[in-house]
């Protein structure tokens, strides 16, 4: 291992920090909160002439506009009144940063305006079934302010009367930008190559007399605040162009890295002599108005060995200074960073806290301090999207969920290997275990321990009573002596069977351990058989009593099991979530291991019920997570409500749970991961 490498968080369980802090302060009961993590795949960034950061932020196919007021605020969610959308464009007013304008929806898309910094919106155009949005820029004239989209299939369009009828431009191209002090001048791109000036908020354009190729290709073009100010635009092989005259005449700018393709150029709105460019080689900042020389690196080159971060996609000026967007490109499936461009060398990251797109795949809370938490995420898409698209993280809190530290290894600058999984022996929470880069790694104090097992990706880890591991490539792996050795007690390899005679294999994604019992341990796998036709992804549930020495597969007698969970503290107990066919879905619950079992309640296939939870503190609280909100029986499942809270305030669709998990020892505490994304707590009144 390369002595640069480094374990970017520790995560021992036992922190002094964690050990005497007080517990975090909530929101009141019976209302959901957002947990302090935050994160999603950004799209696009802006920044409005008070510094104010504006994201668009994309979870499988809904992308939403977020707001970061101040560097000392959570991001907040700015959909209300576009519904449940793919937010495709997006523009702040340059000069009156509580206006804006958003293209939303997919057939027909619409265009959308807001007056209130995004607290409501109002429809200016219903769309008419074919145009699409990819774009918007906004010109102000002494009259009223221009607007410019482009769209899916590269047409500029322009409209003045704030988006209710738009007109073609049929020799411009993008980008587009306008100087907000010099009402009604607009540059655009020439379809043909080249730059065009409008001296009348784009009903007219001149082609420039431009000091490059008659074909060249513009790349970027920015226009900065103040009474006199600076145009820059960026060729494909002219390089950095400035005009301090409105485009009348240009310069080409020496910078470190001639040969550069800027990507990107902003300026600071508050103090117009600080030029921003971004290229692939990073981001340099001019503090005397991009003059020749004057240019310095923000940020480590990215050619540098290892070091792979694209080239920025965006730049903005917040009020905590400048940051940017690093993508492979704007659609890129790949989550996207935001980072400050400053010094030192490696540009730390953005506050993401608040931004509700990831999806949770699992929560842990170890005892004995059950203010660790431990989520694992996925960021970009659910369920059934490419492995490759998946951004997966793992993270942990030691203050109840105020703060959340990424797991995994840092190896140089930009190479991060992220943690698949953790957890902790119940008996003895100071010995982990965690997944990095295909190995399962022995943590003591959160300091890893020598003994390493795994081949390939791990996929899913738990510990009870035993080290337990899983590994598509080998099945569950149970640790001997402390993880000085391994034997596989759960192939991935499935015998061959009078059901299936051609066997197939199966993948482990998932092994929990009893809090109470940690000789139980619950593995879920999805299993595929050969044969005509394959049959793929069949979910099977293996129980273990001797920690993971021994499985036998439960039996739901022809039932798909959605969900099983141990009951705490109650031998032999468990509930199984499973689907009865049409037109239910129904909560089992089994007191001998899962010999038999008997019916609790049937949920209608309008509820969607998709997982279940135990309170552990009280065994005959249940809850359950349905596309109408998070349920809770007190009675053993015998009669139902739904908990109180709403979660509106983040869209009306979120109300659509997909995972529910409780606390292991605060009775009522309860998780919710809706569909849509985020993570939220609720601490339910009896």
């Amino acid at each position: 291992m390369s002595t640069r490498a480094r374990l970017l968080v520790a995560p021992t369980l036992a922190l002094a920090l964690a050990a005497t802090a007080a517990p975090p302060a909530r929101a009141g009961n019976d209302a959901w909160t957002p947990v302090g993590l935050g994160d999603g795949r950004i799209v696009s960034l802006t920044a409005s002439s008070r510094g104010e950061l504006w994201v668009t932020a994309t979870l499988g196919d809904l992308t939403e506009i977020w707001h970061r007021p101040s560097a000392s605020s959570a991001w907040q969610w700015r959909n209300a009144g576009l519904g449940r959308p793919q937010v495709a464009a997006f523009v702040v007013h340059p000069l009156f940063p509580d206006v804006m304008w958003a293209a939303s929806g997919v057939a027909p898309q619409r265009l959308f305006g807001s007056t209130d910094g995004g607290a409501h919106w109002t429809l200016l155009f219903p769309g008419d079934g074919t145009l699409r949005f990819t774009a918007l820029w906004a010109a102000p004239t002494r009259r009223y302010t221009a607007l410019f989209g482009e769209t899916a299939d590269g047409k500029i369009l322009r409209s003045d009367n704030g988006g209710a009828f738009w007109v073609e431009l049929p020799a411009a191209s993008v980008p587009v930008a306008a100087a907000p002090a010099a009402r009604g001048v607009v540059f655009t791109g020439a379809r043909a190559g080249g730059l065009l000036r409008s001296t009348d908020g784009g009903l007219s354009f001149a082609r420039l007399a431009v000091p490059v190729g008659a074909d060249d290709q513009l790349l970027a073009l920015h226009a900065t605040y103040g009474k006199a100010p600076l145009v820059f635009a960026s060729f494909r092989t002219g390089g950095l162009l400035r005009s301090t005259n409105l485009g009348k005449s240009w310069q080409r700018i020496a910078r470190d890295v001639p040969h550069a393709r800027a990507s990107a150029i902003t300026s600071d709105a508050r103090d117009p002599a600080r030029i921003y460019v971004a290229d692939l080689f990073g981001v340099q900042m001019s503090a005397k108005g991009g003059r020749s020389g004057s240019f310095r690196d923000l940020t480590a080159p990215t050619w540098a060995t290892f070091n792979f971060v694209p080239a920025p996609t965006a730049v903005a000026v917040g009020d905590d200074g400048p940051c940017f967007l690093s993508a492979t490109q704007a659609s890129s499936p790949v989550a996207s960073d935001l980072l400050r461009a400053v010094q030192p060398v490696s540009p730390p990251p953005v506050d993401k806290k608040g931004i509700a797109t990831f999806v949770v795949k699992e929560l842990r809370l170890f005892p004995p301090d059950q203010r660790s938490i431990f989520v694992r995420r996925e960021i970009g898409c659910r369920e059934l999207c490419d492995p490759t698209f998946r951004d997966r993280r793992a993270l942990l809190s030691h203050d109840g969920g105020i703060t959340f530290a990424r797991l995994g290894f840092q190896f140089f600058p930009h190479t991060f290997f992220d943690a698949s999984d953790l957890a902790c022996d119940a008996e003895r929470p100071q010995r982990c275990l965690d997944a990095v880069a295909g190995m399962l790694r022995l943590l003591e104090n959160g300091v890893p321990q020598p003994s390493v097992t795994g081949s390939g990706t791990v996929t899913e880890i738990a510990a009870g009573g035993a080290l337990l591991g899983a590994s598509s490539e080998q099945g569950v792996a149970r640790g001997i002596d402390d993880g000085q050795s391994w034997a596989i007690t759960l192939a991935s390899s499935v015998e061959a069977s009078a059901e299936h005679p051609l066997g197939g294999t199966r993948n482990v994604v998932d092994l929990v351990a009893d809090s109470s019992a940690p000789e139980r341990v619950l593995a879920r796998a999805l299993e595929s058989y050969a044969g005509e036709p394959v049959v793929a992804n069949v979910p099977v549930f293996y129980l273990s009593g001797d920690s993971g020495a021994s499985w036998k597969a439960l039996s739901f007698g022809g039932a798909v099991p959605l969900d099983v969970e141990l009951v705490p503290h109650t031998v032999g107990s468990m509930v199984a979530l499973v689907d009865a066919g049409n037109p239910s879905s129904e909560l089992r619950r089994s007191d001998d291991d899962g010999a038999t079992w008997r019916a609790l309640h049937t949920f209608p296939r309008v509820e969607q019920a998709l997982d279940a939870a135990v309170d552990p503190t009280g065994a005959e609280d249940l809850y359950v997570a349905t596309s109408h909100g998070v349920v809770r029986s007190r009675d053993g499942g015998v009669t139902w409500e739904t908990a109180p809270g709403s979660l509106s305030a983040w869209g009306d669709y979120r109300q659509a749970i997909a995972r529910v998990f409780a606390h292991p020892s605060e009775h009522g505490h309860v998780y919710a991961a809706p569909y849509d994304g985020g993570l939220f707590e609720n601490r339910l009144s009896d």
